[in-house]
């Protein structure tokens, strides 16, 4: 049975530019830190404003082993998709 706690829970905003159109996107993000042993932190991202002219995927969960991990991945999506975070 996985008896995992929640350790620290975060909700930020993060302020994006797409380096394309050069338009800014706001996204949320909840962070949680659970003590479970495999994957104990999770991002979830959510487009707030959704935007026609882009086509990226409005949510996005990201799971690692500590925070910078997570927050590495996150980067290296949004660079994929030609954004930049500017917050």
């Amino acid at each position: 049975m996985n008896n995992s706690n929640i350790i620290f829970k975060s909700t930020d905003e993060i302020i994006v530019y797409n380096t394309l159109t050069q338009e800014y996107l706001v996204y949320k993000a909840f962070l949680t830190v659970k003590n479970s042993k495999t994957t104990p932190v999770k991002l979830v991202v959510k487009e707030m404003f959704t935007n026609s002219f882009i086509q990226i995927e409005p949510e996005k969960t990201i799971t690692g082993k500590c925070v910078s991990e997570v927050y590495g991945k996150f980067s290296k999506w949004l660079y994929k998709q030609d954004l930049l975070m500017s917050n």
